[in-house]
């Protein structure tokens, strides 16, 4: 197939950008799937009592459209984030989504799409 395609070309029989579909096909952009709820974990250094606390409140993964009203809500403290609430919105509306966030302070939060 590559030899008659490239004949083909050759002879100018076929267009280049034919020519080239058929070589090397179509590039597969993949799907993004959208994402239904957030799982959080949050772990503060040397607060055993809070951290238990906090898992135990964050068992169970979080719906999207709980946290979308609460970001939606939220106006103060949002100056110091250098990303807006739109991008953020994007930022998680999307499965497989991991961030981590470490503080000076040794706190770290752990943000998984599902």
């Amino acid at each position: 197939m590559m030899n008659e395609t490239l004949i083909q070309l050759s002879q100018g029989t076929i267009h280049p950008k034919a020519a080239y579909k058929e070589l090397y096909g179509v590039p597969k952009i993949p799907r993004l799937r959208k994402a239904h709820f957030i799982k959080l974990r949050i772990r503060i250094p040397g607060e055993k009592g809070v951290n238990g606390f906090l898992a135990f409140l964050l068992l169970f993964p979080i719906p999207l459209f709980v946290v979308r009203m609460i970001l939606r809500r939220v106006n103060k403290g949002m100056e110091d984030v250098p990303i807006s609430k739109d991008e953020i919105m994007n930022l998680i509306s999307y499965k497989g989504i991991l961030v981590e966030v470490t503080a000076h302070k040794g706190e770290k939060i752990l943000i998984k799409t599902i």
